[in-house]
């Protein structure tokens, strides 16, 4: 018997199948099988061709699932979860069918079906509460204007900043230039101005800057580290208020810390640990490495085990 999870959202639908004994039996990817991208009937037959695939690469059948999870946004979890366990038994699914946000998957990939919050650092910053009661808050995800410090959208912005105070002389040279240069495939820093001044400018490549604040801060240039600094506040004062509300309500005190930004900085992960144990020593955080499809297969196997 296995348990399959899927991450139903983005442009790449991702399976993932676990064993029994919480053995990875397969992974997979292919097109998307996201319902705010495609219609119903578009993510079923993808569903459809994902599952025959993962099914053939793995040698297994429908038959031996022992349950599904699907995870997707959030918004569209309460509309959709009739239609969707209804498209899994068209399918041949006879076992129970779960719906979950996908912050819940993220979760749970982590800290199993344990209450707890996950902040997410990608281009923006979400964060998500579990209470112990099952209940669900969300928090963030406001949008480049907003711009909430220690997103990829702000550390990328920021990071632009310094380089153009460095070209006006109102700050001292950075490695920044060079590398932010080179992203764009200019030789000097006024030739950014048209790019990003240009109508069809999408805000969200400034998070793709976020990278080169990693690179340079490596290598010791002071603007990054102060970028990064900045950064690690920026996402402390953010979770800071989710935990004191965990802790008013005595929920368990766990906090996995992920996204793209996060997880492929080493230093912010740890900057902004460090401060939120100065402020919270008995908080558990943990690193949100896993993918959500992982999280949602955990979470069929115990959904199957908690319904028996």
């Amino acid at each position: 018997m296995y348990y399959l999870g899927i991450d139903g959202r983005g442009r790449f639908g991702s399976l993932m199948m676990l064993d029994g004994n919480k053995k990875t039996v397969g992974r997979h990817s292919g097109a998307s099988v996201d319902l705010s991208r495609l219609p119903a009937a578009s993510v079923a037959q993808n569903v459809l061709s994902l599952v025959k695939e993962i099914s053939r690469l793995t040698n297994t059948s429908i038959r031996e699932c022992g349950g599904v999870c699907f995870s997707m946004d959030a918004a569209l979890v309460k509309p959709n979860e009739a239609a969707v366990a209804k498209m899994f038994k068209n399918i041949g699914f006879s076992c129970p069918v779960k719906i979950v946000c996908g912050e819940r998957a993220l979760l749970a990939a982590k800290a199993g079906n344990s209450a707890g919050m996950l902040v997410t650092s990608g281009a923006d910053v979400a964060g998500y509460i579990l209470r112990e009661d099952s209940g669900e808050t969300f928090h963030g995800n406001y949008g480049y204007i907003i711009e909430t410090p220690g997103s990829g959208h702000a550390i990328g912005a920021s990071a632009l900043r310094r380089v153009f105070a460095a070209f006006d002389g109102r700050a001292k040279d950075t490695a920044l230039t060079a590398l932010i240069t080179k992203h764009f495939n200019v030789k000097t820093v006024p030739e950014i101005l048209p790019i990003i001044k240009h109508v069809d400018f999408d805000p969200k490549v400034l998070s793709e800057l976020s990278a080169h604040v990693k690179t340079a801060g490596l290598s010791g240039d002071k603007a990054a580290l102060e970028i990064e600094t900045q950064a690690a506040h920026g996402l402390a004062g953010f979770a800071k208020p989710m935990i004191e509300a965990g802790k008013k309500t005595g929920d368990r005190t766990v906090l996995v810390l992920g996204g793209p930004t996060l997880m492929l900085n080493e230093s912010l992960f740890r900057q902004a640990s460090a401060l939120l144990r100065s402020l919270f020593p008995d908080i558990q955080i943990l690193p949100g490495d896993e993918k959500p499809e992982a999280g949602a297969a955990a979470l069929a196997m115990i959904d199957r085990a908690k319904n028996k």
